[in-house]
């Protein structure tokens, strides 16, 4: 099933991004936290430049959402290691 692959993409055993979403409580979020673990596994891009640009790209007036999308990167990332 490809629904099924794509949920454990690059996290073998551990849970995917979408069950780490879920316990974020943030569970459109699922694609932010896979980036910050594409972002870790296969450095294509510098992980701090990457979350500059992100948080940049949601207006100012939705600052949670800004911090929300910094801690999924960061949560993709920290899981890669």
């Amino acid at each position: 099933d490809s629904a099924a692959a794509v949920n454990t993409l690059g996290f073998g055993d551990k849970m995917t991004h979408i069950e780490l979403a879920n316990e974020m409580n943030a569970p459109k979020l699922a694609n932010v936290i896979m980036l910050g673990y594409v972002i870790a596994k296969t450095n294509i891009f510098d992980f701090d430049y990457f979350a500059e640009k992100l948080t940049a790209s949601v207006p100012e007036s939705k600052a949670e959402l800004r911090e929300l999308n910094k801690k999924a990167l960061l949560l993709g990332y920290n899981y890669a290691e």
